[in-house]
């Protein structure tokens, strides 16, 4: 008996061209990746994220894991508070923020990041960006918003949450009209409780708002969170904001034993800009490289400069390392420099 079999015909050719393909490992990994964010941990594309501490997992400025009274100016790194309603409280959940109404009013209470230029207007004029986080609320006056400044104002970029208690992620896209002639810190992504185009809102006792993940990228859709470690994330908010404790600082001894102070420096080249410094209050004076004088701060006339000098003088004739601050019973000198937009 004779059997017949019959098979498509193919070209030997095209087959022999796809195994030239120099796809590679790397390649394949690509092409078997299930979402945008795999492909770029494959290529390694750098740095997705504009929003800096977008996780909130840095806190220089104080402990919050209890609730805290909100105030103005910033709180977590990087984070400012925009408050109008009576009063709110401010709560560290260990990756995530809460946001909450003790006083019940009219207004708004949020949290907002100003983005420093330093050419990236220019950069992001005309593109396209997501602005996305996962918000947590009991109110449908939980969202996210942008805010473009110079006159501009809110420009449509908002998501709300239900109210319904649970986790959603809110993402908003839009084609950022030109923001080119923009100044550092006139653009900005906002979270928390408020009304659209920051309206105020009437918010009750117990009204409150999570958030964790905030993320700003280039492109339409909202991407998982980028995640950078606490060391990376450290070093940007660095740039603003900087806790120094003398004693871990380099020094130079200068003057005989009964006289002799410590000298520590520190440059500004590690910050954004010239920072304002501020301590508590003790024993001990400081310089600017430029002058002979005592400043309070560095900023103003000091602006200039390209770093500091810390003079502490000693409280013992003998040469020991017992230096003091009378505000402070552990005898560390903390300081505080502050160059936030």
């Amino acid at each position: 008996m004779t059997v017949n079999i019959s098979k498509p015909s193919i070209n030997i050719r095209e087959k022999l061209s796809e195994l030239d393909k120099p796809s590679g490992i790397a390649g394949e990994a690509v092409l078997r990746a299930d979402s945008v964010q795999e492909i770029r941990n494959q290529i390694s594309a750098g740095r997705k994220n504009l929003i800096i501490n977008g996780g909130f997992d840095v806190w220089q400025r104080g402990t919050y894991t209890t609730a805290t009274n909100v105030s103005s100016g910033v709180q977590s790194d990087r984070w400012k508070i925009a408050q109008s309603v009576t009063t709110g409280t401010i709560q560290d959940l260990g990756g995530s923020v809460r946001l909450e109404v003790t006083g019940a009013g009219t207004g708004t209470l949020r949290m907002y990041q100003p983005i420093e230029d330093k050419g990236l207007y220019k950069r992001i004029s005309g593109k396209t960006l997501t602005f996305s986080a996962w918000v947590k609320s009991n109110t449908a006056n939980a969202r996210i918003e942008c805010f473009k400044g110079n006159g501009v104002g809110w420009d449509g970029w908002d998501s709300a949450h239900t109210g319904g208690g649970a986790w959603e992620k809110l993402s908003a896209t839009y084609v950022l009209a030109d923001i080119s002639s923009l100044t550092d810190g006139t653009f900005s992504v906002q979270v928390g409780l408020d009304g659209y185009n920051s309206a105020d809102v009437a918010l009750a006792v117990g009204d409150y708002c999570e958030i964790k993940d905030v993320q700003l990228e280039l492109g339409s859709v909202a991407t998982d969170f980028e995640h950078r470690s606490y060391g990376e994330e450290l070093a940007l908010c660095q740039r603003y904001f900087r806790v120094l404790d003398w004693a871990t600082l380099p020094y130079s001894v200068i003057g005989a034993t009964n006289s002799a102070h410590h000298v520590y420096g520190l440059s500004y080249s590690q910050m954004r800009a010239p920072p304002t410094l501020t301590h508590k209050s003790g024993t001990f004076r400081i310089y600017s490289n430029a002058s002979s004088g005592d400043v309070a701060s560095l900023a103003g006339s000091n602006t200039n400069l390209e770093g500091f000098r810390l003079y502490v003088n000693k409280i013992s004739a003998s040469f020991e390392e017992t230096w003091w601050d009378s505000g402070n019973t552990s005898n560390a000198i903390v300081l505080h420099l502050d160059a936030e937009l």
